[in-house]
């Protein structure tokens, strides 16, 4: 997700504010954290671009 979005962005979609990606990397797959990114990922009103290879799990 952050290789499609910025820094930035997603800190706006999950409500942090991580000056650096190593930070929200370690957030977002943190276990206790995970379901939680997913639902506000899914939750969002800001675009977001996907990955490549989610578009085509989806196509």
């Amino acid at each position: 997700m952050l290789k499609a979005n910025s820094l930035e962005r997603l800190n706006i979609v999950l409500g942090t504010d991580y000056a650096d990606s190593g930070e929200l990397i370690e957030y977002m797959t943190k276990p206790a954290n995970k379901t939680d990114v997913a639902l506000k990922i899914f939750d969002t009103t800001e675009a977001i671009a996907f990955p490549g290879y989610i578009n085509a799990a989806v196509e």
